[in-house]
């Protein structure tokens, strides 16, 4: 027999995924249940299902992901693999830091310098180096406070127009006039 209009059927309201309280309580404490529970549901906005699936996400890959800053390793630096791309490393302390640069000089008139991402180093271009030969004359920098770019003042703070004013440094000692720079970015600014 056909439900008269006006009538909705009563089944779904009653189902345990469309109690909000549930739900969100076995979202924090069994994230898989709770997940499956809130997407289920007709009684939980879009928004909050989205933003929740979201939190869960951020909160799982930061739990299970390579962050462990206890298993945490300083890289280590093998002279030998600059040395054999023609990479000379050179320090210059400037405002409190002891910068690492390497030059890598083919007494070409053109330079290029790489700029590394946060919390990378110039190894992050070593691949780059072994490319371009003897096109350039090449400079590497370790900005400050990442690297071998070592803050002496351990509880002074990074400043990126301190990074600015260490690239132009390094660029006057060096007499380079023009150059193209490459850098990266860890982070996407629009």
């Amino acid at each position: 027999m056909e439900k008269p209009e006006g009538i909705k059927n009563n089944s779904n309201q009653k189902k345990w995924y469309n109690n909000k309280l549930l739900s969100n309580l076995l979202l924090i404490v069994f994230f898989p249940v709770g997940i499956y529970a809130i997407w289920k549901s007709s009684a939980i906005a879009k928004w909050w299902k989205i933003t929740a699936t979201g939190i869960v996400v951020l909160v799982v890959g930061i739990s299970f992901g390579p962050y462990d800053s206890a298993e945490y390793r300083e890289p280590t630096y093998n002279p030998a693999i600059q040395s054999n791309l023609g990479l000379k490393q050179h320090q210059l302390v400037i405002k409190n830091c002891q910068v690492n640069y390497w030059i890598k000089n083919s007494n070409k008139e053109k330079w290029i310098i790489f700029l590394h991402g946060a919390g990378a180093d110039h190894r992050m271009f070593l691949e780059q180096v072994k490319v371009l030969e003897n096109s350039y004359n090449i400079l590497l920098i370790d900005g400050r406070g990442q690297g071998k770019s070592k803050m002496i003042d351990k509880n002074q703070s990074v400043v990126f127009s301190d990074m600015i004013d260490d690239v132009i440094q390094i660029m006057n000692i060096t007499h380079i006039n023009q150059t193209t720079i490459i850098a990266h970015s860890r982070l996407a600014h629009h």
